[in-house]
């Protein structure tokens, strides 16, 4: 009865979260390590609004930033948000609609190139190339390519939606404590009534 059931019923699906892109040359990518200072672009009436429709979408996050690199700099060309329409910036700031330079970026990013080795958009991911940037001010200091083809974590044989668990850091080792004259060593904590 359940198995009749389940193919009448669709499984329910998460969507995934609404993120920031980066367009180099003719490709547009995902961009990881956003952080919530990176996202303090210059606020406006529209792009309140399209916060608050974000409210009622199942995506977390909108609006987010469209990006462009051009030279070295970053440039803010639109935001996605929730619905069929992205949000353009003559929509959002009003005319000319010219990209921004985004100066309120400064830290680490990375967009991955490449086929997805592994992972899902709502666990660990690795491609055959992650591009690592440096941004201060929005002005791309370092660009460097990571290959990523034999990283322990993708899986040799199986199910490779799922991405390995990364190993858990080595153990400290054990540090002697010492009492110096003058000082009152702890005591073990006795049980109260004892």
């Amino acid at each position: 009865m359940l198995g009749a059931l389940s193919a009448l019923v669709p499984a329910a699906q998460a969507t995934p979260s609404l993120q920031a892109t980066l367009r180099v040359g003719a490709e547009t990518r995902l961009l990881f390590g956003m952080t919530e200072a990176m996202e303090s672009f210059p606020g406006s009436a529209a792009l309140n609004a399209a916060r608050r429709e974000g409210l009622r979408c199942s995506a977390w996050g909108a609006p987010v930033q469209k990006l462009a690199l051009q030279g070295q700099q970053l440039l803010l060309v639109g935001f996605s948000r929730c619905g069929p329409d992205d949000l353009g910036l003559s929509e959002a700031y009003g005319p000319p609609g010219t990209p921004l330079h985004a100066t309120w970026i400064t830290g680490a990013l990375w967009f991955p190139k490449g086929r997805q080795l592994c992972g899902n958009p709502y666990a660990n991911q690795i491609w055959e190339w992650h591009v690592h940037l440096d941004v201060k001010a929005g002005r791309v200091e370092r660009m460097r390519t990571l290959d990523m083809r034999h990283d322990p974590l993708i899986p040799t044989v199986g199910d490779r939606h799922w991405c390995r668990k990364p190993a858990p850091p080595p153990a400290l080792p054990a540090v002697p404590i010492q009492v110096t004259p003058g000082e009152v060593p702890l005591r073990k904590a006795t049980p109260r009534g004892s």
